[in-house]
């Protein structure tokens, strides 16, 4: 419960921690007495994940997987996502990107992926092919990320060749610009 929240919002998720909802010990109880439930495996990958704790959220996935109960292949996503974090390598997000239609899923595998580039120091160009597809995908591009996004690559001189996406960078970051002006 780090971080501020209004006093009604506080207390409600203190009154769901108190009578154990949705909490570590209660999910893993569930997890014991149910060990191939989809919803507390999965509840189980995302607690963990949020810990920081990749392996045991992995092996959660990986449970679902070997159960056979992932129909919509959730955990399928996430264990290629797991295992590119873990292998620092953004092809399998980039690949699974390339292999679905547009979704929440293909948004988080392109940014994934472009983030692991980012702190590898690797493959500019990829990087700025995966953040135009991003914008590409996206109806209202966020000004700050283009902005950010756009001084990152100055650098690399890649943004003069980019085409489509370069002017989606530029018309978001002017729109925010007239806007802080009105």
């Amino acid at each position: 419960m780090v971080g501020y929240r209004t006093p009604d919002t506080f207390l409600q998720e203190l009154e769901r921690i108190r009578a154990g909802r949705n909490t570590l010990p209660a999910l893993l109880s569930e997890f014991e007495k149910d060990p191939t439930r989809f919803r507390t495996l999965f509840t189980l990958a995302n607690k963990y994940e949020k810990k920081g704790d990749i392996l045991s959220a992995k092996l959660m996935v990986d449970a679902i997987l070997e159960a056979g109960t992932d129909s919509a292949g959730t955990a399928e996503f996430y264990s290629i996502l797991y295992n590119a974090r873990e292998t620092r390598d953004p092809q399998p997000l980039v690949q699974y990107a390339d292999a679905h239609s547009n979704g929440e899923r293909v948004v988080k595998s392109l940014r994934e992926a472009m983030n692991i580039l980012r702190r590898e120091k690797k493959e500019p160009e990829l990087e700025v092919s995966l953040y135009i597809r991003l914008i590409d995908l996206s109806d209202k591009p966020n000004p700050n990320e283009c902005n950010s996004f756009a001084g990152r690559m100055r650098p690399f001189q890649i943004l003069k060749n980019a085409g489509r996406g370069n002017r989606k960078i530029t018309i978001t970051v002017n729109r925010k610009k007239n806007s802080v002006n009105q």
